[in-house]
């Protein structure tokens, strides 16, 4: 009870932004290392790092035979390493992976522990690490369901899934999410970096708005984080001033000295990108020089390799960008950081274009689309059309994205195939080279999922409850138009309706002549243009 109380008073006192509890130390080395642990944690949450990393130590070292108090000092730990110092992968992790095994993933002190260590892993970018962690059930937030700081819990499960990529499970996490006071603005700050990440901009720049006006203090980590989150966020949106403006506030000064190596190597790589897309150099290589004093750290190799990749190409030496852009790939791949290793695969495509490598470049990017098309990650898709842009290539639509995945063009093409206009016809209407035509018709086609025009007639309209019979044809002529509408190829017309190919060809044959149409097409269109007609 007596630790549930403490916990309590701890985590109140953070989420509310208000001095911690006076610490305190037991005298037994059970009590010693619990203690220890807290105040580590605590310390690292008001940003004195170095006052957490003693703590941590003291924790470790007492030991206390007790599975959960060690899991939790070994957590705090590491969480404290991820500020100053790399985690130490064949110990820190290696001991939390090991004690949350053994612990009770109920017991509300274990599931501190948990979340702590999970924090730890994703401040240190060891994503592989925090999705383990994250996936023991119950979650921390469920056993702390009923307290304030649940929140905080829910936000970092959320973050290690938009992070490693899944971005429809981050969504799916924070669906309910709310609240006043700093937590909720950091759960809204959370969504709206994973509706970015999904190319919902409408909803990340309402979310936005409505972080930026709860106005957090950033005077600890939470607030901090609120900040930073917020940064990154804005930069989606091409608000560069705000971004700037949050992202100072978060880090505290051109260094970022009160965030982990992790944020501030990507604080480093925000102002570089921005001053790489104006074109800016000499700023570009200032910002370079803060981010390079990260480059020995693990944790921030790839984002460093990311910004030499960036200041590379704007130098004009897309070889130097294109090694150092395709090692970021790799080792952000090896960690399980898949937002990290999209936007590799950005620059280093954006390197093999300048190098005249552009089918090179164009596959790469349809690879990594696919992959984030399958997760929810569709910023991904936004970004790679960005960078093609210039090199005049255009990626696949998302297969079965429908309308709403085809450009304008496309869709005016679309019209004019339902209206019956072959390929001659709508190049000529559109001044267009028939090639061009049918490179839009097979985008077309694969936006629905379909391998004929008459397949997309089905895809577009929908089958009413009772359909009207033609009346001009017999009875078994009316079900073989039907099914031709509905898209189906001779065999399954003859396997749904018993009897043979030869049958089908044959019955085609006379609904042609009886419609005065030349093909399956026309057969479909006149079907469905009698649907429309009233009754």
């Amino acid at each position: 009870m007596e630790r549930a109380q403490r916990l309590d008073e701890v985590l109140r006192s953070l989420v509310e932004q208000r001095p911690a509890p006076a610490p305190r130390v037991r005298r037994t080395n059970a009590s010693k290392a619990f203690d220890y642990a807290v105040q580590s944690f605590t310390s690292f949450m008001l940003s004195d790092t170095a006052a957490a990393t003693r703590f941590a130590r003291d924790a470790t070292r007492v030991g206390s035979g007790n599975e959960t108090d060690d899991l939790l000092a070994w957590a705090c730990l590491a969480l404290a390493a991820s500020a100053d110092a790399d985690l130490d992968d064949e110990q820190a992790s290696a001991r939390m992976l090991e004690r949350v095994a053994r612990v009770d993933p109920a017991d509300p002190t274990a599931a501190f522990a948990r979340h702590v260590a999970c924090e730890a892993a994703l401040a240190s970018a060891r994503l592989d690490l925090a999705a383990a962690l994250a996936s023991v059930r119950p979650a921390p937030q469920e056993v702390w369901s009923n307290h304030p700081y649940a929140r905080v819990m829910l936000a970092c499960e959320a973050r290690i899934a938009a992070f490693t990529g899944n971005i429809t499970q981050a969504l799916e996490l924070l669906s309910n999410a709310g609240g006043d006071g700093v937590t909720g603005a950091l759960l809204r700050a959370t969504r709206a970096l994973a509706a970015g990440n999904a190319a919902d901009i409408a909803l990340m720049r309402t979310l936005v708005a409505e972080v930026d006006a709860a106005d957090v203090a950033p005077v600890d980590r939470l607030g901090r984080g609120v900040h930073l989150l917020l940064a990154f966020s804005e930069i989606a949106l091409g608000d560069v001033n705000g971004a700037v403006r949050h992202l100072l506030n978060a880090g505290g000064g051109a260094e970022l000295e009160h965030l982990t190596i992790i944020d501030r190597s990507l604080g480093h790589e925000l102002l570089i990108a921005q001053a790489v897309s104006e074109r800016d150099l000499e700023s570009a290589l200032a910002w370079q020089q803060l981010a390079e004093k990260q480059a020995h750290h693990r944790v921030a190799a790839p984002v460093v390799l990311r910004c030499r990749a960036r200041v590379a190409l704007l130098a004009g030496d897309p070889a130097a960008a294109e090694a150092a852009a395709a090692e970021a790939v790799e080792t952000s791949t090896r960690d399980g950081r898949g937002v990290e290793a999209a936007e590799g695969e950005m620059v280093l495509a954006q390197a093999r274009i300048a190098a005249r490598r552009v089918p090179e470049a164009t596959r790469s990017l349809r690879v990594a689309v696919a992959s984030g098309d399958s997760t929810g990650h569709h910023a991904v898709r936004r970004s790679a059309t960005q960078v093609l842009r210039p090199a005049r290539r255009r990626l696949p639509p998302i297969s079965g994205g429908g309308w709403e995945s085809l450009s304008a063009r496309e869709r005016d093409i679309a019209g004019l195939i339902i209206a019956g206009q072959s390929n001659d016809q709508i190049a000529a209407g559109l001044h267009l080279s028939v090639t061009t035509v049918r490179t839009h018709v097979t985008r077309i086609l694969t936006a629905y999922r379909v391998a004929t025009r008459t397949g997309l007639l089905a895809k577009l309209h929908q089958l009413p409850e009772q359909p009207q019979r033609p009346v001009d044809l017999t009875p078994r002529q009316g079900d073989v138009a039907a099914l031709i509408a509905s898209g189906r190829g001779n065999t399954e017309i003859a396997a749904a309706l018993g009897i043979s190919i030869k049958s089908v060809e044959t019955h085609i044959s006379a609904i042609r002549d009886r419609w005065q149409v030349s093909s399956r097409f026309d057969v479909a269109s006149q079907w469905w243009d009698l649907q429309q007609q009233p009754r």
